[in-house]
């Protein structure tokens, strides 16, 4: 706004200007209503200096906030103006002489029978100037009859009742029109269809629990499932009695999936089916075995499971693999999944050949550990143990050799390294057997055997770094559990955790039976959100109740993932008081293969 405007007072007492063009062509061809929109528009674009909203020139009008954006669509249908934006809403006005698609003059007076018709089917109120020219226009640009426009309103009026919305039957005849259905000729033929099949598409309906009439876009589908997809009304029935959720549109989705599957006739539907809900339930069993919580089954299903029997995996087997993954902490469908692909790399799928591995992976669990067991170590194998074992047995030694590695990593403060770098002292000097290592000279003999000065002082300072990292992990575990204890000390805390795990529970079973889990999801939602209120009344957070390590790299083991030496490990022996000796140690660590 420039520094100068008319004050409102000034606007009021002024004028507005209408063009000349716009009363000479487009007045007569809207209702009341359009006309006094129009001009109001006018009158705000030109005189108004502030913010007027839509609903104040509603309330000025006299006319709904919706009813007036409807009569401003209609003049922008006549490139007048231009609705810049609805939220907030606003308006551009264009001079009549810029309008572009200068609407066709249309001759009313040629619809003054069709407008006495359709006015004396809607008896309980007056149709609208607006109303017919939605009408005409539409009859004009599609070229249809007033007659056969008039079977479309009687059709639409059947099907909804008289309160039925203008909109609903334009979109009805532009569906006709776009199947080139104009004529008085045609839509009877395409009624008289849609009664054809209206018992067929009705009995649909009741077969999902459905009261109302069948639509348009009802037959529409019914069709191409007949003639499209090649469905029998039987087959149809029978799906439509299987899926009352979802309506009409899931039926679609379902017989769309049966025909990707070329499951066509009733005993084959029926299978595929009854199949696609075994198949869930044994995804819901693969997850209890992995002691995982699908939220939404149906994605482990078509991710995971579903493709593993397109492999060739039996229920039974991916059961017991499910059961192997836990008990070697591959706890998640998609480590379960790494697994599945390396088995099938190596031809293992069928329920025999998945039982000879199982089989062997037990005789190499129960081996290592017997390393375990010999070395001195009492606690239970893991993947580091697996993956050293592989890792030597890639070096050619024997069970044998292996173990009497074991028997030398005795009393070791790290036996495991220490066994790596007895089998890598003997790979290198070429020793593979028992024998050749009883050939070996009495003076080498002892360099394996004997321990030395430097090497007690060594095993005595592991013993100092093993107890520190075992002092940090216990103490965040005992952090842990009092923070749990305390929790688990208030009544309304345990009864929460009670809770979560029963709706975790019927959650379970509602995604496996095909139940409705909307109510658990949320419910377990809103079980969660009590159980962080509740921990923050205590003075807790979720995180406190879990092991909070000082290294988060290694867990306060010492060395990371792969086995290699943690940069926390590295800071502890710099930081040590005998610096040399501790490098030296340092220095042979870094030869072990981990």
């Amino acid at each position: 706004m420039g520094f100068c405007s008319y004050s409102r007072e000034f606007s009021l007492s002024s004028y507005t200007s209408v063009e000349n063009q716009f009363i000479n062509k487009y007045m007569a061809m809207a209702d009341g209503d359009a006309v006094k929109a129009y001009i109001f528009g006018l009158y705000l674009c030109q005189n108004v200096q502030e913010d007027y909203s839509l609903a104040e020139a509603a309330r000025t009008l006299n006319l709904t906030e919706e009813k007036l954006i409807d009569l401003f669509r209609f003049w922008e249908d006549f490139d007048l103006l231009e609705i810049v934006s609805y939220e907030p809403f606003s308006v551009r006005y264009f001079p009549a002489d810029y309008a572009k698609g200068k609407p066709k003059r249309i001759r009313t007076e040629k619809y003054a029978d069709f407008n006495k018709a359709i006015q004396t089917l809607f008896p309980k109120r007056m149709i609208s100037a607006n109303e017919f020219m939605k009408y005409f226009a539409l009859m004009e640009e599609y070229a249809i009859k007033p007659e056969a426009m008039l079977l479309i309103v009687r059709y639409c009026i059947d099907l909804k009742g008289e309160s039925i919305a203008q909109n609903y039957i334009l979109q009805v005849a532009k569906n006709f029109a776009a199947e080139g259905v104009t004529t008085v000729e045609q839509i009877e033929n395409k009624l008289s269809d849609y009664m054809v099949q209206s018992g067929e598409v009705a009995a649909v309906l009741r077969a999902m629990g459905s009261t109302k009439k069948p639509e348009p876009d009802d037959y529409k589908l019914y069709k191409r499932w007949t003639e499209e997809l090649g469905f029998d009304a039987e087959a149809i029935l029978y799906t439509a009695s299987l899926h009352k959720k979802g309506g009409i549109a899931k039926l679609d989705e379902v017989l769309r999936e049966l025909y990707a599957n070329k499951k066509f006739e009733k005993s084959e539907i029926k299978d595929f089916l009854s199949r696609r809900t075994e198949i869930r339930g044994l995804t819901l069993a693969i997850a209890k075995e992995l002691g995982v919580y699908c939220q939404v089954i149906d994605t482990y299903t078509d991710n995971f499971v579903s493709p593993w029997l397109a492999a060739g995996f039996d229920d039974e087997s991916l059961v017991s693999l499910a059961k192997y993954c836990f008990k070697r902490d591959k706890k998640s469908f998609e480590k379960m999944d790494e697994l599945i692909r390396k088995l099938v790399s190596i031809g293992v799928v069928s329920a025999e050949s998945i039982v000879a591995y199982m089989e062997n992976e037990a005789r190499e669990q129960e081996f290592a550990a017997r390393v375990l067991k010999t070395a001195g170590v009492s606690r239970r194998v893991n993947n580091w143990d697996r993956d050293c074992l592989n890792n030597w047995r890639s070096w050619n030694f024997s069970d044998e050799m292996i173990l009497k590695a074991a028997e030398l990593a005795a009393g070791k403060a790290s036996p495991l390294p220490y066994i790596t770098s007895v089998l890598s002292s003997w790979k290198t000097q070429g020793v593979f057997s028992t024998e050749q290592l009883s050939a070996q000279k009495q003076p080498a003999k002892e360099n394996y055997y004997q321990k030395t000065a430097r090497e007690e002082r060594e095993a005595e300072f592991k013993k100092k770094i093993q107890s520190y990292y075992f002092n940090l992990r216990e103490k965040a575990q005992d952090r842990a559990d009092y923070f749990l204890k305390r929790a688990r000390a208030n009544a309304e805390f345990r009864k929460n955790e009670d809770a979560i795990k029963a709706e975790e529970i019927q959650l379970a079973k509602a995604e496996a039976l095909g139940g409705d889990t909307a109510n658990h999801t949320a419910a377990l939602a809103q079980l969660r959100r009590e159980r962080a209120d509740l921990l923050s009344s205590m003075h807790l957070t979720e995180t406190m109740l879990s092991p909070q390590y000082r290294c988060k790299k290694c867990g306060d083991t010492g060395f990371d993932k792969d086995g290699n030496v943690c940069e926390c490990y590295k800071k502890f022996v710099e930081n040590a008081s005998e610096q040399e000796r501790l490098s030296d140690i340092l220095d042979a660590y870094s030869n072990i293969d981990l």
